[in-house]
């Protein structure tokens, strides 16, 4: 599931299964430097069945925002970051 987020600062996109996109946003973001400072809130703009363009093998959950990807596997872990 794709999810259009805007955070105050910004416009972010969510790609995760699961159906609470505001606690997977802030839980995620909370993990990237390039956002984590910036978020006043977290209005959903808009959501879709559209997966990411180019998943990583091993892919379970992105965030993109301001041209960076950061992308998590199924048990949490970064497989890439802003800085990738």
């Amino acid at each position: 599931m794709r999810y259009t987020i805007d955070y105050g600062c910004g416009i972010a996109t969510l790609f995760t299964p699961h159906k609470d996109w505001e606690n997977r946003f802030y839980a995620l973001a909370e993990q990237c430097f390039g956002i984590r400072k910036s978020i006043f809130y977290a209005k959903l703009l808009s959501a879709d069945e559209v997966g990411p363009q180019n998943p990583y093998a091993g892919e379970y959950e992105r965030l993109e925002h301001d041209g960076d990807i950061i992308i998590w596997d199924a048990i949490g872990e970064k497989i890439k970051s802003e800085w990738d």
